[in-house]
């Protein structure tokens, strides 16, 4: 119904439109494995991306289309390789430590979540998550962590520096009255420091347990700031 929308608007005011999937689409296979782009001008094939998550590569795909857009030619394919095996996006799905794997995800939003969990999902079938969580008064607190509290062993809850930061408290609330008898819930911890929080989930931490900061994006860059980055 938006592309539809999008694209009568487009011909009202005589503006020109593409569309992912429609004008530029990508196939891939794998998560680990290379994925080919069918631009405007040209194909462009065995890409891999240095940044993870599966959303990424829909990124790349339109980044690509506005290129050629932009130069109204097609793509140096050797140097777009490189320079998409080389990028990286800070704040999504950005590791910084691999024992035990730390992963620093922006996600403030329930889409921005989903999309989250169905990356590591693909990437880390079947791991479990110590997860460390903010999340702003103005987002859907409840729905976001609906999405987050199930694939949780331990969650952290905590505050960024803004001060529109729910309460720690408030979301711990919020995750018990989302978890009904019989089913258990992650053990949840409130910790309003989040550079604290994030040393404990370390602790806690096993081989096959990712820890996750998510919620927002001023957690993560509260917690970056905390490591020296």
């Amino acid at each position: 119904e938006l592309r539809d929308r999008l694209k009568a608007i487009c011909r009202e005011r005589g503006a020109e439109l593409h569309l992912l999937d429609e004008d530029v689409s990508i196939l891939a296979g794998a998560p680990e494995s290379p994925f080919d782009v069918f631009g405007l001008h040209d194909s462009y094939d065995n890409l891999t991306l240095g940044s993870l998550g599966l959303f990424q590569r829909h990124n790349a795909a339109l980044a690509l289309g506005a290129a050629e857009l932009f130069l109204d030619a097609p793509l140096d394919v050797h140097a777009l390789r490189l320079a998409l095996a080389e990028v990286t996006v800070a704040g999504r799905l950005e590791a910084v430590s691999h024992k035990p794997l730390c992963l620093l995800d922006g996600a403030h939003n329930l889409h921005g979540l989903t999309a989250l969990m169905d990356s590591i999902e693909e990437i880390l079938p079947r791991c479990r998550i110590i997860a460390v969580v903010s999340i702003l008064e103005d987002k859907d607190a409840r729905a976001m962590l609906s999405e987050l509290a199930p694939r949780c062993d331990i969650l952290f809850v905590t505050a960024s520096s803004n001060p529109r930061a729910l309460p720690p408290a408030a979301l711990a609330e919020i995750v018990e009255e989302l978890v009904e008898p019989p089913q258990r819930g992650p053990e949840v911890f409130v910790d309003e420091d989040p550079c604290s929080a994030l040393r404990s989930a370390y602790k806690l931490a096993s081989s096959n347990q990712v820890v996750l900061v998510t919620g927002s994006l001023y957690l993560v860059g509260d917690i970056k700031r905390g490591l020296g980055r």
